[in-house]
């Protein structure tokens, strides 16, 4: 049911990811207690990603989890405990709890995007819950625990989506929290007067949530957020930054031969394709390096480049 409500099978086929459905025991995730008692689904889903790895060569670092309802839950269960594995979240009506933030042990600035109807009366959007696994925090107080941690600005920007639909009942304001450490960002989807739903779903929830927005479509602006992060942080477009003290070129971009990269006090460079297999990895002696791409095919790769503090990666075009 879940591939029909959100279609991420056809944006997987079409950006060229694996996506995965997995399901908790009794069809429920275990992120409403101590996450050391009972079902380890925090175990499960790290090995779930082992798995994938050994199974398909997956990139290590551009992991990513979405959900909705006690997945979203699930999905800040994974921020808290799996942040050394998850590259970014986000959460579809879903929510934070009192008990979950007792042992949240977030290791890194997580970036996370957060959907929710505020007329949602399963998940309430401003606390308690109503399905019997107990109380959840609102979304405001779940947001600012990690606009808090993420060293986010405390004031926003807001901004109203088109009303798209104007039969669907609802309308949205985007809400951002940027620029946060590492270049992570928070962003959340208020959809006023929107219910318990996935929005831009092409399944009809017969009302049966509350109203279903039209106006975006929620798995598209996931998979535009999630694209743009690593594990190391932001991934920059601009192959080009100058500094007083720091000088980094990738060029040509788009390239057809010949690639070269320069940058003061790298260490190494790795050179990878969009599964995050690693086509080669060179140290860097000299500040600068020249890579023949004459026999990659066409596409999209990624230039990972260590410095002494940092790892910063590009996106890179061959023609």
């Amino acid at each position: 049911r879940i591939t029909e409500v959100t279609e991420f099978d056809a944006i997987a086929d079409r950006e060229h990811f694996i996506v995965a459905y997995p399901t908790g025991v009794d069809t429920a995730w275990n992120c409403f207690g101590n996450p050391h008692t009972g079902v380890d689904d925090i175990g499960f889903l790290s090995a779930l990603i082992d798995t994938l790895h050994e199974d398909y060569h997956i990139d290590l670092n551009r992991v990513y989890f979405t959900g909705m309802s006690n997945g979203g839950f699930m999905c800040y269960s994974a921020a808290c405990l799996l942040g050394h594995r998850v590259a970014a979240i986000a959460s579809v009506a879903g929510s934070t709890t009192d008990s979950m933030l007792v042992y949240c042990q977030p290791s890194r600035a997580m970036p996370i995007m957060h959907i929710h109807g505020d007329a949602d009366w399963i998940v309430n959007y401003n606390g308690s819950f109503v399905g019997g696994l107990g109380g959840n925090n609102s979304v405001d107080s779940s947001l600012q625990y990690w606009v808090q941690y993420n060293n986010c600005p405390s004031s926003p920007a807001e901004t109203m989506l088109p009303d798209a639909d104007e039969t669907d009942g609802c309308t949205v304001r985007k809400i951002l929290w940027a620029p946060c450490d590492n270049g992570s960002e928070i962003i959340h989807y208020r959809v006023i007067d929107g219910g318990h739903t996935w929005p831009g779903s092409p399944i009809d929830f017969n009302g049966w949530g509350g109203n279903a927005n039209n106006d975006f479509k929620a798995s598209e602006v996931i998979w535009e957020f999630f694209s743009q992060y690593t594990l190391q942080g932001k991934v920059t477009t601009s192959v080009n930054e100058a500094s007083e003290n720091f000088v980094f070129t990738v060029e040509p971009n788009p390239a057809d031969d010949v690639l070269k990269v320069r940058g003061e006090g790298m260490k190494s460079m790795k050179l990878n394709d969009l599964s995050g297999k690693v086509i080669f990895h060179r140290k860097i002696e000299n500040h600068a390096h020249t890579v023949s791409i004459a026999m990659l095919s066409s596409g999209m790769y990624f230039v990972v480049c260590e410095f002494e503090k940092e790892i910063r990666t590009f996106k890179i075009v061959k023609r």
